[in-house]
């Protein structure tokens, strides 16, 4: 399979995010939040916190939700730093789009 490029499909990711109910609407602000950096160098939870209006311990939590529902994942160099999945990206993404063909009928 071809590796999804969020890059190049950042606006149908983020139309996705905003449709699909599984999220909270903190947790969508922070994971499209997420796609506005490149996905190799990932995000520190207080680069979300400094960026927003939300607490460090808002965007801890969320991220530990996002993390729990597969839409993040997270490493450590020094400090966490968190990337969106793709893989889930895509998922949302497929729904999204049959969502919008079957509007369309």
């Amino acid at each position: 399979m071809k590796e999804f490029d969020i890059m190049k499909n950042i606006e149908i990711c983020k139309e996705a995010i905003s449709f699909t109910g599984l999220l909270s609407k903190g947790q969508k602000s922070v994971l499209k939040y997420m796609l506005a950096f490149d996905s190799k160098g990932g995000i520190t939870a207080d680069t979300i916190k400094n960026s927003s209006i939300i607490s460090r311990q808002a965007a801890n939590v969320h991220l530990k939700h996002l993390m729990e529902r597969g839409f993040v994942d997270r490493s450590k160099n020094r400090v966490f730093v968190y990337y969106p999945n793709k893989t889930k990206l895509q998922e949302i993404i497929e729904e999204y789009k049959t969502s919008q063909k079957l509007k369309k009928t």
